[in-house]
């Protein structure tokens, strides 16, 4: 007849082994439990009564839907488009003031 047991350290499962019969007195040391059950896993904990399976982990985050990479060119071109434009704003502004500085007379 075999047997299931699980290892228990510190309120936690460590170890499932399946065993026929009983397990060797060598196998007990101080700190450490094994106890005989058909449900627990390895990561479940014990809190000397009972077994609990680990709380749920969340779903993952879906991934995100892939980029075209025309997408992130048009984007690029965009922003380097409207960077150029207020760059433009500025050289006219720059050469408006320096028309006003070389009409004024001295």
């Amino acid at each position: 007849m075999t047997i299931h047991y699980v290892q228990i350290r510190d309120g936690a499962v460590v170890n499932r082994i399946v065993a026929d019969g009983r397990l060797p007195a060598e196998w007990f040391t101080e700190g450490e439990t094994w106890t005989e059950t058909d449900e627990a896993q390895i990561g479940w904990s014990h809190d000397g009564r009972a077994f609990s399976p680990p709380p749920r982990q969340p779903d993952p985050e879906p991934e995100p839907a892939p980029v075209d990479p025309r997408d992130v060119k048009i984007a690029d071109l965009e922003a380097a488009v409207s960077a150029l434009k207020k760059a433009n704003v500025l050289t006219d502004a720059m050469i408006a003031a320096e028309r006003e500085v070389s009409v004024k007379p001295r």
